[in-house]
């Protein structure tokens, strides 16, 4: 994954190398704690590439209806919401995404 930083490159070089990032993931993780025009972008290219995806938001943040909408109409898409990002994320995690790491570690 490739991170620029708030202060590099040009707006369009954020806006291809976040996509660029959901193109190249085997799949991908959103945190939807907070509502994001630039994650929204992220999640509809994992969509339209049928990335395996975990939308994920804390148990007392309001989420958006197009973020539940996409888990609900999307096939490979799911939605969870988790208490402690440390320790109930990281399982949620782990047990979404269980098929894959196995594959990766192989």
């Amino acid at each position: 994954m490739k991170f620029i930083g708030l202060v590099d490159g040009t707006s369009a070089d954020v806006y291809d190398t976040d996509l660029g990032n959901v193109e190249e993931c085997d799949a991908f993780l959103a945190i939807t704690d907070y509502s994001s025009t630039g994650l929204g972008m992220e999640i509809r290219r994992a969509a339209e590439l049928g990335r395996p995806t975990l939308l994920t938001a804390q148990t007392d943040k309001r989420v958006t209806r197009m973020v539940l909408g996409a888990a609900e109409r999307e096939p490979s898409f799911a939605f969870e919401r988790y208490g402690d990002l440390r320790t109930n994320l990281l399982g949620m995690v782990n047990e979404h995404f269980a098929a894959i790491l196995e594959g990766a570690r192989v």
